[in-house]
């Protein structure tokens, strides 16, 4: 059981990782981003939002791995990732193309669909992992 456990961390931390990189490529204008052209951030948010969706939704199609304290770690990492991703599409869903980095308003139409569909997977994944948290904190305490 340990190599499942080790095989679904991994791929929630891919699913992690290519939200975090969707939302970092799309987000707003900034200091970090400043010589990042709209071309090269579409070209590797988009990506990222796909695979972050076919992996998303084997995470969530999968059973959460039974381990001591898993449930609790894999809620709070997943609600972090929520709050960042939902900031960065809320912005874009408000200013859209309309600022300094130039983006195509077809692409970010695309990614916010696409980043609306890893917020469910998201919120699904940290709801997930409470119910197996609180069903975990039960079993203890008989």
């Amino acid at each position: 059981m340990k190599a499942y456990a080790g095989l679904w961390g991994s791929m929630f931390g891919v699913f992690l990782l290519a939200a975090v990189t969707s939302a970092a490529m799309l987000g707003p204008p900034g200091r970090r981003n400043r010589y990042l052209d709209a071309e090269l951030a579409e070209a590797i948010g988009g990506p990222a939002t796909v695979a972050g969706l076919a992996i998303g939704l084997l995470v969530v199609l999968l059973p959460l791995p039974k381990r001591r304290s898993f449930a609790s770690a894999t809620e709070t990492c997943a609600i972090v990732v929520l709050i960042l991703t939902s900031s960065v599409v809320a912005y874009r869903a408000i200013v859209g193309a309309n600022d300094s980095r130039d983006l195509d308003p077809g692409t970010l139409n695309l990614w916010l669909l696409g980043a609306a569909g890893i917020l469910v997977l998201l919120i699904v994944v940290a709801i997930r992992a409470d119910r197996a948290r609180r069903r975990e904190k039960v079993a203890q305490r008989t």
